[in-house]
């Protein structure tokens, strides 16, 4: 999928674009109370969102090509392992064929398998995105309402 990478690139770019605005306006205004904080609470879900929806939807695209790719290959592993029910288990030289027909599907399945899914280089940009556009939300949560809660267990 590397040609979709500038796709999903472009999406964390938005996503991080308004994570960062807000970030801002946390570091220059501090945190955000009443009003605001739902406005920047909202602003946050839709950052996610503008980073989800795009490439959800080439994932799972991807995801389909892929198991119509291995539609086939599981069916030739079907027709190839039925053939031992046709010959004699002793007939080493047709066991060796099996064997190595099916080594052969079997890696070009697990190449399938294995491949990336998501418009994205790699599961670490992907978090780190994630966390971007999560922060601003986070870190009003965690003032809000985790350090209080800590601060009232701590006292007791």
């Amino acid at each position: 999928p590397r040609p979709l990478y500038p796709f999903g690139q472009l999406s964390f770019a938005y996503a991080a674009i308004i994570s960062i605005r807000m970030l801002i306006q946390i570091a220059t205004s501090g945190f955000v109370e009443g009003p605001m904080a739902v406005i920047f609470t909202l602003s946050s879900i839709a950052s996610l969102l503008a980073l989800l929806l795009p490439i959800w939807s080439v994932h799972r695209q991807l995801l389909t090509e892929k198991l119509t790719l291995l539609q086939p290959l599981n069916e030739e592993m079907n027709r190839v392992a039925s053939t031992l029910l046709t010959h004699p288990l002793d007939d080493h030289q047709h066991l060796e064929l099996i064997a190595g027909s099916l080594q052969t599907i079997h890696t070009i399945r697990e190449q399938i398998v294995n491949v990336w899914s998501w418009p994205v280089p790699n599961s670490v940009t992907a978090i780190q995105v994630l966390l971007l556009s999560t922060a601003p939300t986070l870190l009003n949560l965690i003032k809000t309402y985790i350090l209080p809660l800590i601060n009232t267990l701590s006292t007791k």
